[in-house]
């Protein structure tokens, strides 16, 4: 067992892990792995990494997004996207991420939209492909076996066939979480690694995707237990420290949305369909690459992809030692405790309120199994006694594939390939990695490594063109392709019907779909948005995604209101409006259609017809509607708001109807807030005697004082946080550094403690050389 250097009264607590100069290699090659392996597939599909909700959701916001900021604007609120203009709410759009802004300018200036998506994705696989090697280092794993982690999470099922290729924002907050995790744990153990921590995790949060948040909440608690096992009482208090920032940036990013759930389509009850949860089959086969798990989804039962695969080398947890697991148990106890944690999560209900796809966790539990096999496999196997469970290995390897061949037979095949290999290679790693030289177990960790880019190479040549015809493809890639549509519009349109149910399929020339719509010259009431207002897609027979509608949305369109005798394209300042053909024969072709008096053809083929209003009404957002005899003129206005001159008000008082949706969070002087007209439009009643007086509508999210103060506390408190870290610094590269060998490696004293604890104890146990341990112990069992 290697001496700890004892000082006076005083006992330095190792840290192995810690970041130095002899990670640079194996960070190098992590990253040059990472990148082929990623890369690989653009080179099958070009069109790989800019799919579905990418390419019809993400793409468009960040477009949206950067053009705003250019024009010097902080876009919370949009009215000519209605129904997804509530940014703030939304939280997906990262308002407050700055990577998200540079990402958002990026797409602004960059001419072809799926190189800028490809980069994106590529730089995200890569940033958690190196937080993957810290995250394992510093719970003890060697090198060459974080390298293999690195490599590996990546390339996962999930991550990296469904994550990385259409829902990017599960990828950016997956992305930034080892990273997260790191830190904060290395500054709950050695006061170190704080800034990092912070700066990954306030990333995380304004990300706005709440599924990473979650994770965050569980890794927090997860270290927790951690320290506590470890008796690190200290450490409890600097993890409420380290996560009072981030605490206090989730207020102020989730907080508007919360208050704004109740007009939104989210469900807000618990339920199980077993829509897109995790199975106990799927878990089984996660060490299969061709695993074919029971899992339901948008592909029906089985998808054709291996969406739960996490490595094909798990099964090696199998040559753990039990006696060094104990001492090991302590250390890992938070990866144990959030894995468990995430695990239950993924194979919870489907719908759990507004939270919805357990299955989006699997890449946590993907990262949390490869951690714990690698820092196993660093500390916690006797390799003196891993031929005999050679055995139970392959018994291990290969039931998953037989699950697999069980599901789905016409895959034998793939299964019967995939078996053996998997299982040869198994066997030849333990056979090196119990051999009598040091060089030979070496080479088992480089065995792992080469394996493991081999495979997932293969995989990738198999399932790639696969993952990358999921939900919505073929979007076009250059960014000119999308600007001439709807090029004869004027004003705000409106699209009737479902683009991909159009003769012959999709005509990008002729329409878009979802937030493509903000790749346009036109601004249009399509776009798309998770959330939705409900009353508004109720009343327009509206998707809340894509915006799709159904065909009797041109009869609602031209119906004269109950309340106010104006049709709804009055009511809603609309003055295009485009009608798609459909294959179903019971819809009336557009061109048939009787054009609206006051209204044109404007343009018509076989697959859609665009109706464009003689006039122009007013800007959507102000006023259009108003009690008779009453006029309104409008002084001023812009996203947030509208100032109002009224004239003419009845003697028992006005009401004015605007085009904007009845958000919660407007503000009203000179009048007050009426019920929404129609359910959702923003209504003003006047009082009597208002004659040439002033009305001020002007948006604030719900709770907005309280979400400013958050996020002003949370960047105080960040910056009061990495000023004294990097004051301590500074300090102590003046004193001399005191360091010592633990287990062949370096470790530095990150602080001094008083005495000597259990966990001290344990985790210097754990870092005990395994080779000497065994050979000791076989020594003493021995008659």
């Amino acid at each position: 067992m290697p001496r700890i250097p004892r000082t006076t009264g005083r006992r330095p607590i190792p840290e192995l892990g810690a970041p130095s100069r002899a990670d640079l290699v194996p960070l190098l090659v992590t990253a040059l792995l990472t990148a082929v392996l990623t890369i690989l597939p653009v080179a099958l599909v070009h069109h790989y990494y800019f799919i579905d909700d990418t390419a019809g959701g993400a793409y468009g916001q960040w477009y949206e997004l950067g053009q705003r900021l250019r024009a010097g604007e902080w876009p919370m609120l949009s009215t000519e996207a209605w129904m997804a203009g509530n940014h703030i709410a939304e939280g997906q759009w990262g308002l407050y991420n700055p990577v998200v802004w540079v990402i958002a300018l990026l797409t602004t200036v960059v001419p072809h939209a799926a190189y800028v998506a490809t980069a994106v994705k590529l730089f995200f696989l890569m940033l958690g492909a190196l937080g993957t090697y810290f995250l394992a280092r510093t719970y003890g794993a060697r090198p060459a076996l974080a390298v293999l982690a690195g490599i590996s999470v990546p390339v996962a099922g999930w991550t990296f066939y469904l994550d990385a290729t259409a829902w990017v924002t599960n990828l950016e907050v997956w992305a930034y979480f080892p990273w997260v995790m790191w830190g904060v744990r290395r500054y709950v153990h050695h006061r170190r690694g704080l800034v990092p921590a912070l700066v990954a995790g306030l990333l995380l949060v304004t990300v706005g995707y709440v599924q990473g948040t979650i994770m965050l909440v569980l890794m927090f608690i997860a270290l927790g237990v951690e320290a506590l096992v470890q008796r690190r009482w200290a450490g409890v208090g600097r993890l409420f420290l380290v996560g009072l920032p981030m605490g206090l940036m989730a207020v102020a990013v989730y907080l508007p949305g919360l208050l704004t759930s109740g007009v939104t389509v989210r469900v807000q009850k618990a339920g199980n369909t077993g829509f897109m949860t995790l199975t106990l089959n799927g878990l089984a086969v996660a060490a299969a690459p061709s695993g074919r798990p029971d899992l339901s989804g948008f592909w029906g039962r089985y998808p054709g992809v291996p969406y739960t695969y996490i490595a094909w080398f798990l099964p090696l947890a199998l040559l753990v030692s039990a006696r060094r697991l104990r001492a090991l148990l302590p250390r890992i106890t938070g990866p144990l405790v959030f894995g468990g944690i995430v695990l239950l999560w993924a194979a919870g209900p489907s719908e759990l309120g507004p939270l919805r796809f357990p299955i989006r966790s699997t890449p946590w539990v993907a990262l949390m199994a490869i951690v714990l096999v690698v820092v196993i496999l660093s500390r916690a196997v006797d390799r003196t006694r891993l031929r005999a469970r050679i055995g139970l290995l392959i018994l291990a390897t290969l039931a998953g594939f037989w699950l697999s061949y069980a599901a789905i037979v016409d895959t034998w095949k793939d299964q019967v390939w995939w078996g053996i290999s998997c299982a040869i290679a198994l066997v030849a790693v333990t056979l090196l990695w119990g051999g009598p030289r040091r060089n030979l177990r070496r080479a088992g960790a480089g065995a792992l490594i080469a394996v493991t880019v081999g495979f997932s190479a293969v995989q990738t040549l198999q399932y790639a063109p696969v993952a990358a015809a999921f939900g919505t493809h073929g979007f076009p890639g250059r960014l000119s392709d999308y600007s001439g549509v709807l090029d004869d519009a004027r004003g705000e349109a409106i699209v009737v019907g479902r683009p991909q149910d159009m003769p012959g399929g999709l005509d990008w020339s002729d329409t878009l779909w979802g937030s493509t719509w903000y790749l346009s010259d036109t601004p249009v009431a399509n776009a798309y948005s998770p959330t939705g207002y409900k009353a508004f897609n109720d009343d327009l027979c509206m998707d809340p995604y894509y915006g799709t509608t159904c065909d009797d949305l041109v009869a609602r369109l031209f119906t004269p209101d109950e309340a106010t005798g104006a049709v709804l394209v009055d009511l809603m300042s609309i003055d295009t409006v485009q009608i798609l053909a459909d294959t179903d024969p019971e819809t009336p072709d557009p061109e048939s259609r009787k054009v609206p008096e006051g209204w044109h053809t404007a343009s018509a083929d076989e697959h859609q017809v665009t109706w464009v209003r003689d006039g122009e009404t007013a800007e959507v957002g102000g006023p259009t509607w108003s009690t008779p005899g009453m006029s309104v003129e409008v002084l001023e206005q812009d996203q947030n708001g509208v100032r109002m001159k009224v004239d003419g008000v009845p003697a028992e008082g006005g009401r004015i109807v605007l085009s904007r949706l009845d958000w919660p969070g407007y503000r009203v002087s000179g009048g007050e807030l009426a019920d929404p007209t129609r359910g959702y439009l923003l209504t003003v009643d006047v009082p009597p005697g208002s004659d040439g007086t002033t009305v001020d509508v002007d948006f604030r999210p719900p709770g907005w004082e309280l979400e400013v103060a958050a996020f002003i506390a949370s960047v105080l408190l960040t910056s009061v946080l990495t000023v004294l870290t990097l004051v301590g610094a500074v300090r102590r590269r003046r004193r001399p550094a005191r360091s010592f060998e633990v287990d062949g490696e370096r470790a530095s004293r990150s602080f001094p403690a008083v005495g000597s604890t259990r966990a001290d104890r344990a985790e210097t146990r754990a870092d005990a050389d395994p080779d000497q341990d065994a050979a000791a112990e076989d020594q003493n069992e021995k008659p």
